[in-house]
Parts: C-alpha cells; sequence; structure tokens
C-alpha cells in the first residue's frame, strides 16, 4: 500500500451561531496524488443532532448539507487550495463550518 500526504476536515453543524454550540456532521478528506482524490462523507441519521438541537426540517438540513458537501468538494479540487480553502472558511460563517 502506498502512503500518500493529506488533508481531512471535520464538517460541524451550528444552527445558532451566536451560542458557538456545534457537532460533528461529516468529514472531508483530501489525498495529495496526481488526480484529486477527495472523499466527503456526511451523516445519515439526524437523530443525533435533533437530540443536541432539537426538531429540525429533516429535508431541508440534508439538502442543505449536501449542497455545503459539494460547494467543499468544488473547493478542495483546486490546484492552490490552502488559501483558498481558508478564506472558504471564514466565508462560510452560516450553519455549517470545516475545521
Amino acid at each position: 500500500m502506498r502512503q500518500h500526504n493529506g488533508y481531512y476536515s471535520i464538517i460541524q453543524f451550528c444552527p445558532n451561531p451566536e451560542r458557538f454550540e456545534l457537532i460533528n456532521v461529516g468529514i472531508a478528506v483530501k489525498l495529495c496524488t496526481d488526480e484529486p482524490n477527495i472523499k466527503i462523507k456526511t451523516i445519515e441519521n439526524t437523530s443525533r443532532t435533533e437530540k443536541a438541537f432539537g426538531k429540525i426540517n429533516k429535508s431541508q438540513f440534508s439538502i442543505a448539507l449536501r449542497s455545503f458537501s459539494n460547494r467543499l468538494k468544488s473547493e478542495l479540487q483546486k490546484k492552490l487550495f490552502k488559501e483558498e480553502y481558508s478564506v472558504f472558511q471564514n466565508k462560510r460563517a452560516k450553519q455549517f463550518k470545516v475545521t
């Protein structure tokens, strides 16, 4: 098995940014190979999220998480993603965050 350097980010949900309470809802991994090798895995069940924050609209949450994951994947595919990624993180101060 070949070893590769890579990066990972935790995707977090924060319904009330002013309270800064977060729950992990996914992970993004980028392997540094010749071809972009990016994997994003998100939660399929919202029960833990609802336990922490109360009832949420599951379909709206799933759509928003999928949309955020797709945008994150496109950012990670960029060649100079390190510099642009920090800009992306700072701009995305809504319900989803990456660390």
